[in-house]
């Protein structure tokens, strides 16, 4: 992968896997032994979405194509090559959003369109943006930076002009998820020359808040109008998962965390919360019933995690995430599972209205949409199917032999939306007791139960012993990925799978 050669957003793993393989082939070379590496780009056959790679000017290779560079690298005997086909006016700017880059100084393609004196205003665009802000009225500032933003949303999400982008709707719900975030903030920060936080969308979550806070970077809170907006904040127990300590004992980090989460406040009805329950809509579509992820109660919780599903979904049907309570600064945690179900009932009944819907969710998410399935239907207004996707019980043999692998993949994903800090690191450890004694219950809705095809890590007991399963009356379908993947890189074909269950019943 060319993410070895000059890096690439959300793709560590293949990063560090190419370099390795690079200083292989490095000491064979020194022995003496013949080694060619070759990187490419994704071929056009192995992905389902390349409109994320064109906008980064990353056009996907043809499988005849990367042969034949193959060939010719055999040929020719080269020790290393990047194979690639590059839409150089998208890629330069993208790439060197944040500082030069040196590895490109020697491609004429790239430097084609430079010019000297880059440092005054005609070729300084966060130079000529703040002149411009300086010379019009206070007024008209934050219309300006409104203006922008919603400009490079249209651009990274692939609409045809500014005017498809809601000023106030949220960033989730216009399509963003935590890799388009990050390619947006890259190019803000081209523009204002600003040092803008990975999670800005999180702390800003629409344009217009967005807006505010570019102004108050660039001008100065007074100068903006409003203050520049709070962060949810760092904090000590989130960074402590990445230390060597916590990794050799992840059971006793987890128990402390459990202790002080037990200082956080709590509720038991749904009028006791500080701030009302949310429920964030991520899709619109015609189809007769509303989806509804119940999000899960990991490390990086949040409505994010159903955002690349729910891509797939948009046009089709709509789709609701369902955060847990207390992963948000200052949010309550619930006092029981009872506390918890309550909230949620409401919040989807309120949401769905009279109309059918459908309860879903992933991981830790499936354990809560089966047991809210359960309390709507104590309820008397059951939902009309239920999606369980990879779900395992707390006590499951399969992930407790693949703590290290949960704990990576989490950590990996604190990107965008997921900032790790102390609330949600005692979020998730409050969550802890609620769930550690679950154990799947019945429903009378239709149920599916989703599976991964790929283990999350190394299995040695029977075939296939490591699928999820389901003990009660229920479908089964397989979706390409594993446990993270499915609902992440693969989460548009995770929805077509779910789309055609539905669709077959009428939903």
């Amino acid at each position: 992968s060319t993410a070895a050669v000059w890096g690439s957003g959300g793709a560590a793993v293949a990063a560090a896997v190419g370099a390795g393989l690079a200083a292989l082939a490095a000491g064979w070379r020194a022995a003496g032994r013949p080694a060619t590496v070759v990187a490419w780009v994704p071929w056009a056959d192995e992905i389902t979405d390349a409109a994320q790679l064109r906008r980064r000017g990353v056009r996907p290779l043809p499988a005849d194509v990367a042969l034949s560079a193959l060939g010719q690298a055999l040929v020719r005997g080269d020790d290393q090559l990047a194979v690639a086909d590059l839409d150089w006016p998208a890629f330069v700017p993208a790439f060197t959003a944040v500082r030069p880059s040196a590895l490109l100084r020697g491609v004429p393609e790239a430097t084609a369109g430079a010019e000297p004196g880059a440092g005054d205003a005609a070729t300084d665009p966060a130079r000529a943006l703040r002149e411009r802000l300086a010379g019009v009225p206070a007024g008209d500032r934050h219309r300006i930076l409104l203006d922008l933003v919603r400009a490079r949303v249209a651009t990274v999400l692939g609409h045809a002009s500014p005017n498809a982008v809601e000023a106030d709707r949220d960033f989730l719900e216009l399509g963003f998820d935590s890799l388009t975030a990050l390619e947006l903030r890259d190019a803000l920060r081209q523009e204002t020359a600003v040092e803008l936080s990975a999670t800005l969308l999180f702390d800003h979550p629409t344009p217009t808040e967005l807006a505010v806070h570019l102004l108050g970077q660039l001008l100065g809170a007074d100068d903006a109008g409003g203050p520049a907006g709070e962060s949810a904040g760092g904090g000590l127990l989130g960074g402590l998962f990445n230390q060597p300590k916590a990794r050799e004992d992840p059971a006793g980090y987890a128990e402390l965390l459990v202790k002080l989460a037990q200082f956080r406040p709590r509720f038991r009805e749904p009028a006791q919360l500080t701030r009302p329950a949310g429920i964030l809509r991520l899709a619109e579509g015609g189809a007769r019933a509303q989806l509804v992820c119940c999000c899960t109660m990991s490390l990086l919780s949040g409505a994010h995690e159903y955002a690349r599903l729910a891509a797939g979904f948009r046009g089709v049907r709509d789709v609701w995430a369902l955060p847990n309570p207390g992963f948000g600064v200052g949010e309550e945690l619930p006092a029981d599972l009872d506390a918890l179900l309550r909230v949620h009932a409401d919040t989807v009944l309120r949401t769905v209205g009279a109309g059918p819907f459908v309860v879903a969710g992933h991981s830790g998410g499936a354990m809560v949409a089966n047991l809210l399935a359960g309390e709507l239907e104590r309820q008397g207004r059951p939902p009309d199917a239920v999606v369980l996707m990879d779900t395992y019980p707390a006590d499951s043999e399969v992930l407790g032999g693949w703590v290290p692998q949960l704990l990576d993949g989490m950590i990996d994903r604190d990107t965008a939306y997921t900032p790790m800090d102390d609330w949600r690191t005692t979020a998730w450890a409050g969550y802890l007791p609620l769930f550690l004694d679950w154990q799947p219950t019945e429903m009378a809705a239709a149920t599916l139960l989703v599976r991964a095809t790929e283990p999350l890590g190394e299995w040695d007991g029977e075939p296939d012993g490591w699928r999820s399963r389901w003990p009660y009356p229920h479908e089964a379908v397989d979706a390409a990925g594993d446990h993270f993947s499915m609902v992440a890189d693969r989460g548009p074909e995770l929805a077509g799978t779910v789309q055609r269950w539905l669709a077959a019943r009428g939903l």
